[in-house]
């Protein structure tokens, strides 16, 4: 069973840890921003440490798809161009639906 499901009326369709309205994008912007494993688990007790791997695996498997960036968006900054693609959303929708 995976930890990381999309419902689209939780949180707005954003990937979640399985019961819980914890988006897997709050974990990892924690661990971006410098704190550990440790300090996630404390923040949100509800939450296991395979819960937490789950996300940091989540945000690898993305990353290992192929993005290619339109025309169009040349000379924008990243964020934006993620922000902008929506086939980024339907591609993670469609992955952790099968």
């Amino acid at each position: 069973m995976s930890r990381i499901v999309i419902a689209p009326d939780v949180c707005n369709g954003q990937p979640t840890i399985r019961g819980t309205r914890i988006s897997a994008r709050t974990v990892l912007e924690f661990l971006a921003a410098g704190d550990s494993i440790e300090d996630v688990l404390a923040e949100y007790p509800s939450l296991t440490r395979e819960d937490v791997l789950a996300c940091i695996a989540l945000s690898s498997e993305l990353m290992g798809h192929r993005f290619r960036c339109r025309a169009s968006l040349e000379g924008v900054s990243f964020r934006r161009k993620f922000a902008a693609s929506r086939d980024v959303c339907s591609c993670l929708a469609d992955h952790l639906m099968r």
